[in-house]
């Protein structure tokens, strides 16, 4: 990851050059993995990104929108298919959790993503759980986390999502090309006693009508799944989903123009029994929420695990998880008659575990754990590969093979 951040003048050449291979293998992984644990380690790779990540716009990713892997969400009030979609100039994004306070937005994108997505952003300043809280299963590709919704809070996190939009502006003038689609995911306070109050305080301040020029992320996404806030992933019962989607919808349409308001997303645990998918899924259709992420992190542990420290508590991410989200992605897709865009999340280190998921049900994949082992010459490895898994099987646009082994 670090020599991908250190070299921003060829992403692309990362994981295809022998000489910038040998050297994050042999020598900057093992330096990190020795002296830094796992948040100490991610939290210097944001600041890297952010401080190293941009010198020469022209020679990174902005320019790499590709038509074959280009995508296209339409609100779910557009039936038609009539109105301007939210378009990703590919279907490879980041998923939140990574850049928590959007402190990086433009070196992201930069990076080759079609979207990045900050967060989970909360109301109010909270430290999240006690440390450590991070740990690295390195034998099964895996991550264990307890973060907690560790946050700057709305009113810093918005002065640095402000910034990153400013600077996207400039260098989509400057450039002249689509530098890429940014989303916000919104978080409670661990003492908040109403969710509802939470979620419509993130909608509001990170709408149009209270940001400069009336420029705000493309999406809105509201986490009800972490596994480390007691209670939320309550919030995915049926009755209270509903209730809360409700305000959310409503919220969106009140703070935000009639004419293009940001898309809204509900992101949903890989942990709900077949029932509780139905259920989620009869509410995400009736409720006008614009679609669904699929999945969080999950609580249970595989029999499969190796890692010593497979016995953390916290959310599980990485490739143990690859499986198990594929499972609810197809279980949603199939729920929603695939009326509702899904974004895929858990466990792609490659195209072909992008590919699966988008043969599953869904328009666009996210990842996240895999930069902690593969490094960010993954996203470029990703958009290559299913590039060509397209053309083997004749899809011309990524669109195509949407749910097509379902």
């Amino acid at each position: 990851f670090l020599v991908g951040v250190f070299n921003p003048d060829d992403y692309a050449g990362i994981r295809s050059s022998s000489y910038y291979k040998k050297l994050g293998d042999e020598y900057a992984t093992p330096l990190v993995k020795r002296f830094l644990d796992g948040e100490q380690a991610h939290n210097f790779a944001v600041k890297a990104v952010h401080y190293a990540g941009v010198r020469d716009g022209e020679k990174m990713g902005y320019h790499e929108t590709d038509k074959a892997l280009e995508t296209k969400i339409y609100r779910k009030s557009d039936k038609n298919k009539e109105g301007k979609p939210l378009v990703l100039r590919n279907c490879v994004g980041l998923a939140a959790g990574f850049d928590k306070h959007g402190e990086s937005i433009v070196p992201l994108l930069a990076a080759g993503f079609g979207f990045v997505e900050v967060g989970s952003i909360t109301p109010l300043p909270q430290d999240g759980n006690a440390k450590p809280r991070v740990f690295r299963l390195e034998e099964d590709e895996g991550v264990i986390n307890r973060y907690g919704f560790n946050s700057v809070g709305g009113r810093v996190g918005k002065a640095n999502i402000i910034n990153g939009l400013m600077e996207r502006e400039r260098k989509m003038k400057e450039l002249e090309v689509d530098v890429g689609t940014l989303g916000i995911n919104l978080g409670k306070n661990k003492l908040s006693a109403v969710a509802a109050a939470d979620y419509l305080t993130g909608i509001q301040n990170f709408s149009q009508s209270s940001m400069p020029n009336q420029r705000t992320g493309e999406y809105i996404v509201i986490n009800v799944s972490s596994p480390n806030t007691p209670g939320l992933r309550g919030l995915q019962e049926k009755g209270k989903l509903e209730s809360l989607l409700r305000v959310c919808v409503d919220g969106v349409k009140k703070y935000n123009g009639k004419e293009e308001p940001p898309l809204l997303f509900v992101k949903i645990a890989p942990d709900l029994t077949e029932a509780e998918l139905k259920d989620v899924a009869t509410v995400v259709v009736k409720s006008g929420v614009d679609g669904v992420i699929v999945s969080n992190t999950t609580n249970s542990r595989p029999d499969s695990l190796l890692s010593q420290n497979k016995g953390e508590s916290g959310g599980l991410s990485g490739k143990p998880v690859k499986a198990l989200s594929t499972s609810v992605i197809k279980a949603m897709y199939r729920h929603t008659g695939g009326t509702v865009p899904i974004i895929g999340v858990g466990g792609i280190s490659s195209a072909e575990d992008a590919y699966e998921k988008i043969q599953a049900g869904a328009v666009a994949v996210q990842l996240y754990s895999s930069l902690t082992y593969r490094g960010l010459g993954v996203v470029c490895d990703i958009k290559q590969g299913l590039k060509e898994l397209l053309r083997a099987d004749g899809y011309t646009n990524i669109g195509e093979a949407v749910g097509k082994k379902n």
